[in-house]
C-alpha cells in the first residue's frame, strides 16, 4: 500500500489511481479490521485515506504505526459524516486520484472489489457512480444493500433483495439503481466536477439520498456491479439506527432533503409520515425510551425546518 503521492506526472493511463476515504469516529477497532482488509486489495496503484472526526481517543498514531502508507487527517471535532468525507475527497483529489471510494469503516471487502467499480466507471461515462454489492457481515451470504427504488417523501426501499441469501441473487451484471448507499460508492474525478460534494448541511443521514438526487439531475447513472463485494457490520459505526441520536439525525434529515427536492404537494403527505414514524418509534423503544426516542426524531423534525443542529442537546 503505498503512500500519497502529490505528483501526478507520472501517471500511467492505463492504471488510474483510486483513493479510498475511510472516516472514523470512535470506531477504531472497526477502522483497523478495514484497513487490515484493504491491505489485501489487488488494486494499484491504491491510496488510503483515513479521516478521524474528532474521536474522544485520536488514533492517529495507531493507524500511522500499524499502516505507515495510509495519509491519516485528524479534525478537531465531529464534522458529521457528509464533511468528514468531504474533507477526505478533497484530499484525494489533490493526491491526483482519478476515482475516489466512500468506505464505511465498519466494513471488508473482497481483495478485487475495486476492479469491476472501475471498469463500469470506465466504459460507461453516463455512469456517475457505481456501488459493490453489500452484504451482512452476519449472516455474510445475506444481502444489506443491492439498489433501492423510489417511495414516497424521498425513502428508497432496498427490497426485493433486502436479506435475501445471495444464492438466489439473479444478477450478474451491472444495472441501474434509483440511488445508491453512502456506505460504498466509487465515483469519479469527472463526477466530483460535475456534481459537487455531499451537502455538509444533512451532518449525518440523508446526504446520499441527496448525493443520488443530483446526480440524477446531472443526468448521470447509478449501478450495482454484482461482481464487486463487500460485507457490513450494520449501524456498527453510529450506535444502532434507533439510538436517540440517530433518530434526531434521521428526523432532521429528511425534512432538508424535502425543503431540497420535493414539490409543494409532498407536505400534504408528511403530517401523517410523521406520525407514522413517531408511533414506529414508540412501539419500538417501549415506554421510556420509546418516549424518547419519539421525542428525538421531532426535534429533529422542528430543526430540520428552523435549519439548526443541536447534537449536545440529543446526547444529554
Amino acid at each position: 500500500m503505498e503512500a500519497i503521492n502529490a505528483n501526478p506526472q507520472n501517471k500511467d493511463p492505463k492504471n488510474p489511481v483510486v483513493a479510498i476515504v475511510l472516516l472514523n469516529w470512535n470506531g477504531l477497532e472497526l477502522t483497523l479490521e478495514c484497513l487490515e482488509s484493504l491491505g489485501k486489495c489487488s488494486w494499484e496503484p491504491l491510496r488510503i485515506i483515513l479521516v478521524d472526526n474528532g474521536s474522544e481517543i485520536k488514533p492517529g498514531d495507531i493507524i500511522r504505526k500499524r499502516f505507515p502508507g495510509i495519509k491519516v487527517i485528524e479534525n478537531e471535532k465531529n464534522l458529521g459524516f457528509a464533511e468528514g468525507n468531504n474533507i477526505g475527497i478533497r484530499a484525494a483529489l489533490e493526491s491526483d486520484a482519478d476515482y475516489i471510494m466512500l468506505l464505511n469503516n465498519d466494513t471488508t471487502v473482497n481483495p478485487d472489489f475495486l476492479e469491476p467499480l472501475v471498469e463500469e466507471l470506465r466504459n460507461n461515462p453516463e455512469t456517475g457512480a457505481a456501488s459493490p454489492l453489500i452484504l451482512f457481515a452476519e449472516p455474510p451470504d445475506a444481502i444489506w444493500f443491492a439498489g433501492s427504488t423510489p417511495l414516497l417523501l424521498g425513502i428508497h426501499a432496498k427490497r426485493p433483495w433486502f436479506r435475501k441469501n445471495l444464492l438466489v441473487f439473479p444478477r450478474k451484471k451491472p444495472y441501474d439503481t434509483d440511488a445508491l448507499s453512502g456506505c460504498a460508492l466509487l465515483i469519479s474525478r469527472d463526477t466530483i466536477n460535475r456534481v459537487g460534494l455531499f451537502d455538509a448541511v444533512y451532518f449525518t443521514y440523508c446526504e446520499d439520498t441527496d448525493y443520488s438526487k443530483r446526480l440524477k439531475k446531472a443526468g448521470l447513472k447509478m449501478k450495482i456491479v454484482p461482481a464487486s463485494r463487500i460485507w457490513h457490520k450494520v449501524s456498527a459505526s453510529s450506535g444502532g439506527n434507533n439510538n436517540p441520536l440517530s433518530l434526531y439525525l434521521m428526523g432532521r434529515g429528511r425534512v432538508i432533503f424535502l425543503c431540497r427536492h420535493a414539490p409543494w404537494y409532498v407536505w400534504f403527505l408528511f403530517i401523517p409520515f410523521a406520525l407514522g414514524q413517531l408511533a414506529m418509534d414508540f412501539k419500538r423503544g417501549g415506554l421510556t425510551s420509546g418516549c424518547r426516542g419519539v421525542l428525538a426524531r421531532f426535534k429533529g423534525y422542528i430543526d430540520g425546518f428552523r435549519g439548526v443542529l443541536r447534537i449536545p442537546v440529543i446526547k444529554e
